[in-house]
């Protein structure tokens, strides 16, 4: 495990690294001793990028550097990195105990040390009783365990987890995340952790880096990409956010005024690089729409209201979910608490849509799809 005296050896630096031919470069950091996230719904992106810090494969452009060292061109076996891969499992002709001390016995450790530590890790991830077992004698959550076991017995500078979780029950998962959180936080690990679960991605409570594609959108805390995004992919995932697409009138001070295909006007704050006379894409949560069956209640607003037809209403316990529909045939959704709901509004009412400026946000047009 890492020697808290030496905090700068255990930091992987990815400097514009290209994941494939055709995404663009990017540059990461993970901090030592740190739990970064890396949230993705493309699980051979996140394959790849295991790969290419493992040293498997070569990246098509960029350096990577570990412990302040380049290793662009290091080998696997010279590389302080390990991961745990759900295309690796274990040894199904071989007890626990024997998979976990197999890339022990490679380094040609001592028996007495690799049963101590054996045994130190098994106490901690649970498995310590089960370890004369085979495999296939155990659930999957065992197994998992034995393989994190036979990671930290490894003792890499840096664990990669590419999604580690996938395949195990509700209740599995939860008790494995926490088991890594703790373990985290006791061995100051350096991790590395890949997920296509936004939930999974929020509860390490630590940094959180969107790929879309091969493209790294934004790097950030959780309530930095629910409140800030910096692109409609990241608001789509972290707000649930309504995507829009406009033409810009007019961008005057950050203020966009937007011309919806229905043909309304609406405003919303402007990010970098949305110019006028061109398409943008609106980005606006269902939290901060207000709702009117008149439109009088919206005069505050600053914009003319939007009138919709209610498509569908649900109930959700802590909230109620709107689905409603523009002229053109958008459809927006829209989420209220319990008590600020009308039982008065029935799907097939015509209603009327409202936000200030300062909760919406317009982006340069982006391509409807997940990439």
């Amino acid at each position: 495990m890492h020697d808290p005296k030496q905090q700068d050896a255990a930091s992987l630096a990815l400097h514009d690294i290209c994941l494939t031919s055709s995404s663009g470069p990017f540059s990461l950091e993970v901090k030592p001793y740190e739990h970064l996230t890396v949230l993705s719904d493309n699980a051979a992106i996140m394959d790849r990028l295991t790969d290419i810090v493992m040293g498997q494969i070569a990246a098509p452009s960029g350096r990577i550097f570990i412990s302040g060292i380049d290793c662009t061109h290091f080998p696997p076996d010279q590389r302080a990195v390990g991961a745990l891969d759900g295309r690796d499992g274990l040894f199904s002709h071989l007890s626990i105990y024997d998979n976990i001390a197999f890339p022990l016995r490679a380094r040609r450790e001592k028996r007495a040390a690799m049963t101590e530590r054996i045994g130190r890790i098994g106490a901690l991830l649970g498995f310590d009783p089960h370890t004369h077992l085979r495999p296939d004698a155990v659930d999957d959550e065992m197994r998992f365990r034995a393989r994190l076991g036979r990671l930290l017995a490894y003792a890499p500078d840096i664990l990669i987890l590419n999604r580690p979780f996938e395949g195990l029950s509700d209740d599995a998962r939860a008790r494995c995340a926490k088991s890594v959180m703790m373990l985290q936080r006791a061995l100051n690990l350096t991790i590395l952790h890949l997920t296509r679960l936004r939930d999974e991605a929020f509860f390490s409570s630590g940094r959180i880096a969107v790929l879309r594609g091969g493209t790294l959108q934004q790097c950030a805390d959780a309530p930095t990409l629910m409140d800030r995004p910096a692109s409609p992919h990241v608001a789509r995932i972290f707000s649930h956010a309504n995507l829009m697409t406009g033409y810009v009138v007019r961008n005057i001070d950050d203020i966009a005024e937007i011309r919806l295909p229905c043909g309304t006007m609406v405003s919303a704050q402007s990010s970098e690089d949305v110019e006028e006379d061109h398409l943008c894409t609106l980005c606006v949560t269902p939290e901060k729409i207000a709702l009117s069956l008149t439109g009088a209640q919206l005069d505050e607003e600053d914009q003319a209201p939007l009138e919709a037809i209610i498509q569908d209403i649900r109930h959700n316990g802590d909230h109620i979910h709107l689905r409603c529909k523009l002229s053109d045939g958008t459809e927006v959704d829209i989420r209220r608490m319990p008590m600020q709901y009308s039982a008065s509004i029935q799907p097939g009412q015509k209603v009327y849509l409202a936000w200030i400026a300062g909760n919406a946000r317009a982006f340069p047009y982006d391509e409807p799809g997940d990439g």
